[in-house]
C-alpha cells in the first residue's frame, strides 16, 4: 500500500484506517514520498473516530509542522474537506446531519479539526489565515453545500480558542460577511415566497422603487 491508495481511507471503508496508518508513517520515514503530499490525508485520519489513527495522525503533522513550517497550510482546505468526506462514512446517516464536532461523555464538545487549530497557531497571523480560509468557504463564490458549511460551522465554534482576540476577530468578519451577502439571501428568500392575498404595488417615494404593500394582520 503506498501514499496513492491513501485516498483510499477517506473515499471508502472505515477498517483500511490502521492499513493507511502504518503506510503514511513508512512512506514518510522512509522518503518515499515528499511531507506535502501526504499532509491531506494525515488531516483527514486525525479526524477518525478511533483514538489509534487520529492519535497517530496528530503526532505526524506536528512533527511536519516543526521540520517543514507552512507545509500544512499549503494543503489545509483540501485536508479539512477530505475529512468531511471521511465522516460522511463514519457517521450513521440515520443520527442526523453531519456534525464538526466529536462530545464525549461527561466532557465539552470538541471540534474535529481542533488539535490542527492548535498545531498552527503559533503566531497571531498564523491564527488569523486559519480562520479566513474557514470563513471564505460560506462565501458565495465559493458554492459549499449547506452540508459542508455546517461542518466547518461546528469546528469554528468549538475550535480550542487561547486568547479572547481568536473568537472576536472571528465575530468581526462574521460581521461583515452577513452585512454583505445577508441582504441578498434576504432577497432571494422574499422573491421564493408566494405573496399573500391581499397586497397592492405602492411608489416608495425616497426610493422611487415599486414594492410590495399588504396588511400584516389579515
Amino acid at each position: 500500500v503506498g501514499v496513492l491508495d491513501l485516498p483510499v481511507f477517506a473515499v471508502f471503508h472505515h477498517g483500511y484506517g490502521v492499513g493507511s496508518r502504518q503506510a503514511s508513517r513508512s512512506d514518510l520515514g522512509q522518503g518515499l514520498v515528499h511531507p506535502v503530499q501526504i499532509v491531506p490525508y494525515l488531516i483527514c485520519m486525525s479526524t477518525d473516530m478511533e483514538q489509534r489513527v487520529s492519535h497517530t495522525a496528530d503526532k505526524e503533522l506536528q512533527d511536519i509542522e516543526k521540520k517543514y513550517p507552512g507545509f500544512i497550510h499549503m494543503k489545509l482546505m483540501k485536508g479539512i474537506k477530505l475529512s468531511f468526506r471521511l465522516q460522511e462514512l463514519l457517521q450513521k446517516p440515520d443520527s442526523g446531519p453531519l456534525r464538526g464536532f466529536r462530545q464525549k461523555e461527561g466532557e465539552l464538545p470538541g471540534a474535529l479539526n481542533g488539535f490542527l487549530y492548535s498545531i498552527l497557531r503559533s503566531t497571531k497571523s498564523q491564527r488569523r489565515a486559519i480562520l479566513m480560509n474557514l470563513l471564505k468557504q460560506f462565501d458565495d463564490s465559493a458554492r459549499s453545500p449547506l452540508e459542508t458549511m455546517l461542518y466547518l460551522a461546528d469546528n469554528l465554534a468549538y475550535i480550542p480558542y487561547t486568547v479572547v482576540d481568536e473568537p472576536l476577530f472571528l465575530i468581526h468578519h462574521i460581521d461583515i460577511m452577513v452585512s454583505v451577502i445577508g441582504c441578498n439571501i434576504l432577497e432571494n428568500i422574499k422573491k421564493s415566497l408566494e405573496l399573500p392575498p391581499e397586497y397592492e404595488y405602492k411608489i416608495n417615494q425616497e426610493t422611487g422603487k415599486e414594492e410590495v404593500h399588504y396588511d400584516e394582520d389579515l
